[in-house]
């Protein structure tokens, strides 16, 4: 397989282009937005398909069940995905787009094209910048990656070369620092410590090692958002929830867990008290971490559930 970085910035309407000329292609991007922007373009083509986590995770398995077996087919496949696909999901296209991302990420993304060697050729992995759309740009915490990535490979022309790599990492390193990859606190109070590696080196004289005070401190992915449960229908089931006529937030993250969506906002009306609560019809399919009022479970508090019943 050939990966290469296209020279210019690339539209959605020329990347629709290009994902057309192609019976089958991968498109990964940075935000479910710019996928859903993205599948708008092509939807209405023979074979297009959608990915992300708008998605819950019993819609994605159907949904990765059909992929799978069209590809085998030889039938078109022309899917635009988030990142979802880079870890875990077995796909082999002959051609994949990689929105600019951390060369880790083009790492992975390259890991889906002609991932069997079943082509008789070379595949392509082709990296692009899309112009600049605040809609479409990368979560917070991987905008950095992405900005070095492309810094770097103006200078470097494979994009997974060792002294490409060893460039980016490098740079990575240097602009977040020692205490930017380490600033968990650890602890609380006047005692807390900053740094779980500072952690461990002050409490290995004493053999005394804060594990519990770690566990709570680190994260993955920061994240200030409440979840809140939206049961997924299939299409042509009954809603499982009646609907109402009532004003729903913005969606700012999806979440997704067996047959449902958890849904996070940021905004903190959802946590209020005296807000309305989950009907008894899906309280009662949320199992026993609630009871047929929402009780138990505050964040399911919510208003304008039913807009959302069904959501694909």
């Amino acid at each position: 397989m050939t990966v290469s970085a296209i020279a210019e910035p690339l539209s959605d309407e020329a990347l629709a282009d290009r994902l057309l000329s192609e019976p089958q292609a991968l498109c990964i991007v940075n935000s479910r937005r710019h996928a859903r922007d993205l599948h708008q373009r092509i939807a209405v083509a023979e074979g297009a398909r959608h990915l992300s986590t708008c998605l819950c995770a019993k819609h994605r398995r159907a949904e990765l069940a059909a992929i799978r077996q069209n590809i085998k087919d030889g039938k078109t496949v022309r899917l635009v995905s988030t990142s979802l696909v880079e870890a875990g999901v077995d796909f082999s296209f002959p051609v994949v787009y990689r929105a600019m991302a951390g060369l880790d990420s083009i790492a992975q993304a390259a890991g889906r094209c002609n991932r069997n060697g079943e082509l008789p050729e070379l595949g392509r992995v082709l990296v692009f910048e899309s112009p600049e759309d605040e809609d479409h740009w990368p979560p917070a915490e991987l905008a950095q990656f992405a900005q070095t990535a492309a810094s770097v490979l103006r200078a470097h022309d494979d994009p997974l070369a060792l002294d490409t790599l060893r460039a980016y990492f490098r740079q990575v390193y240097w602009l977040r620092g020692d205490e930017d990859l380490d600033a968990a606190l650890v602890g609380e109070g006047q005692d807390a410590i900053r740094g779980i590696l500072n952690a461990l080196r002050l409490h290995r004289r004493k053999h005394d090692l804060p594990f519990a005070d770690i566990a709570k401190a680190f994260r993955i992915v920061e994240s200030p958002l409440v979840p809140v449960i939206v049961p997924y229908r299939p299409a042509g089931e009954p809603d499982a929830v009646p609907r109402r006529a009532a004003p729903w937030p913005r969606v700012l993250e999806i979440v997704p867990e067996t047959d449902f969506l958890f849904l996070c906002y940021s905004d903190p009306r959802l946590a209020d008290p005296a807000g309305p609560r989950l009907p008894s019809p899906f309280a009662r399919r949320c199992g026993p971490r609630v009871d047929a009022r929402g009780r138990g479970f505050p964040s399911c508090r919510l208003s304008g559930l039913q807009s959302l019943s069904g959501v694909r």
